[in-house]
């Protein structure tokens, strides 16, 4: 990831959320919160749209995620407590 670069955050409202915006910031990217309610085709346009290069998610919404993005050149990164 590099300045200017859009990150996509697909994670519903934790201190994970807080984290994955600072961290974009620091980066000089930009953030495109995107609703955890979206569907893989609402996501999918969101981030084709905006030129995203990476996508911040949780465990939870990594299904969706992973179904929103095939297709397209775009990093999905997974945050969070992974245990089940």
């Amino acid at each position: 990831l590099a300045r200017g670069d859009r990150v996509g955050i697909v994670v519903l409202q934790s201190l994970e959320t807080g984290i994955a915006h600072l961290a974009v910031y620091k980066l000089g990217a930009v953030a495109l919160p995107l609703a955890a309610l979206f569907g893989p085709d609402s996501l999918r346009f969101r981030m084709g749209d905006a030129g995203a290069s990476a996508v911040i998610t949780t465990v939870d919404e990594l299904e969706k995620v992973i179904e929103a993005t095939a297709g397209l050149d775009v990093t999905v990164v997974v945050v969070g407590d992974t245990a089940e």
